[in-house]
C-alpha cells in the first residue's frame, strides 16, 4: 500500500499474506528478513529501498516508497534477466 508518513513523505507499506502465518518458522523468518532490511538501509546499500520499520502484529514492513514498476512485472515481461539487474 501507499501511504505517507508524518511529514508528508510517501511510503510503502507491505503487509504480509495471512495463509504464510501458519507456516513453520514464519515469525522468525521475518524478524531475520526485518533485520536485514534495517541493517542494509543503514549501511546505504546502493539499490536497497530505504527501511522505516516493522511491526508483528500484522507482519508488516513500511519502507520509502519508491515510484515505477513492480519487481513481478519487470521479471513477467521479461526486463529483469539476472540478479544484478
Amino acid at each position: 500500500y501507499k501511504g505517507t508518513d508524518a511529514s508528508g513523505m510517501p511510503i510503502a507499506i507491505k503487509l504480509l499474506k495471512s495463509e504464510n502465518f501458519r507456516r513453520p518458522g514464519f515469525h522468525r523468518s521475518f524478524r531475520r528478513g526485518a533485520n536485514s532490511l534495517r541493517i542494509l538501509s543503514e549501511r546505504d546499500v546502493p539499490g536497497v529501498v530505504k527501511f522505516i520499520d516493522a511491526a508483528e502484529i500484522p507482519p508488516s514492513i513500511v519502507m520509502s516508497w519508491s515510484d515505477g514498476q513492480s519487481l513481478a512485472h519487470l521479471v513477467e515481461s521479461g526486463q529483469l534477466m539476472d540478479w544484478h539487474e
